[in-house]
């Protein structure tokens, strides 16, 4: 499951009600083949990325074709030349990246800046795959879709990324500030998973307590190194020794808590529209960056530099596992499936009902009591 800027990805297995025909099914005029029944196939909804035969916005489509319609209800994408199931997806601000089963990479929509790793700066309404790393023969096993860049894991622990990265989102130093094609990135270990915001990035690599990455722009401190500054290339984010957050001790900074610090490590990363959320294995979660909306839980609306710790989340078998950062807000999966929200409560974004406009502490939300194991994703 995936949510990009004006649209929905979710892989599902969903089959098609009782006599409708493709077109009534979809919800719109175009022809898709649709996936057997008990099939897995990846739906699209929302406004115009992949499979319905257009893009992003009104502004791509073609000279004297009508403006992209928004699909209301999930459509599967055209996939006749898949050969296996797509098994992951992530979703950009109108591009969309997908994973098959055999480990390769899918990408659909605008290609602006060369978002999609095809080599060119073209549009696409379907799926096509990256040439690039399926040539290299090593299965993807991690991607992620920022505003106009990409990143993506494979096997051996390499990050790849492309697209737009004027302010260093790359991560490939100041002489590569765009491409179109996949190009490796320089980290001091085997990368994990990686997390693409809206013009910055973050690594979770290996090491002996694991280690957090951060690149890109700088602005109100979302890449928690103490500054505003744009970083090039990765450096490294001190996520194990952050303290509380001030608004969440009274006024005052307080140390972390009594845990055994060697066993404690960072487990999921996620990068926002201008903040950042790390998960860490004792159920902690750290943010930092841009807190106007309360989308760093510290029961205030203060950015912050650095990162800081989260008070009053849940412990034990509630403990969360799992994070996601969205523009203005962030979501957390606690290991019994609940699901926490904080942040703009605007159009319902926090799925609280009642929910402020700024919403600065992890607020549980009603009926997700039992999310699957996949992850949140905003």
């Amino acid at each position: 499951l995936a949510a990009g800027e004006n649209f929905s990805i979710a892989v599902a297995r969903s089959p098609a009600p009782p006599g409708a025909a493709a077109e009534e099914r979809l919800g719109h005029g175009d022809e898709l083949a649709p996936a057997s029944a008990g099939e897995w196939a990846c739906h699209f909804f929302g406004r115009g990325c992949g499979g319905a035969g257009h893009v992003s916005d009104a502004q791509h489509a073609q000279p004297g074709t009508a403006a992209p319609q928004a699909a209301l209800l999930p459509y599967p994408a055209a996939m006749p030349t898949w050969p296996t199931r797509v098994c992951a997806v992530a979703a950009g601000a109108d591009h969309a990246l997908l994973i098959t089963q055999a480990g390769e990479l899918f990408a659909v929509g605008n290609n602006g800046g060369g978002r999609l790793g095809l080599g060119d700066a073209i549009d696409r309404a379907v799926p096509v795959r990256v040439d690039a790393l399926a040539a290299r023969g090593t299965p993807i096993v991690h991607a992620s879709a920022g505003c106009r860049h990409s990143l993506a894991v494979d096997a051996s622990g390499v990050l790849w990324a492309w697209g737009s990265g004027e302010s260093g989102a790359l991560g490939l130093g100041t002489g590569v500030l765009e491409t179109s094609r996949p190009v490796r990135v320089r980290l001091p270990a085997r990368a994990l998973a990686s997390s693409s915001g809206d013009a910055h990035s973050l690594v979770l690599c290996e090491g002996a307590r694991g280690r957090v990455m951060a690149f890109g722009n700088g602005w109100n401190g979302r890449l928690g190194l103490g500054d505003e500054k744009c970083r090039f290339e990765p450096e490294e984010v001190p996520v194990l020794d952050a303290p509380f957050g001030a608004g969440d001790c009274d006024g005052k900074a307080g140390a972390a808590p009594a845990t055994d610090a060697s066993a404690v490590r960072p487990v999921g990363v996620s990068a926002g529209g201008a903040h950042s959320i790390v998960a860490l294995s004792d159920g902690g979660v750290v943010t930092w960056g841009f807190g106007w909306s309360g989308q760093l839980g510290h029961g205030d609306t203060e950015t912050r530099l650095r990162p800081a710790r989260v008070r009053g989340l849940p412990a034990g078998t509630h403990r969360v596992i799992a994070v996601a950062a969205g523009s203005v807000h962030s979501l957390a999966r606690c290991a019994d499936g609940s699901v926490l929200a904080w942040g703009s409560g605007i159009y319902g974004r926090l799925g609280v009902e009642g929910a402020r406009r700024a919403e600065t502490r992890p607020v549980p939300v009603a009926g997700l009591e039992r999310v699957a194991p996949a992850g949140a994703a905003a």
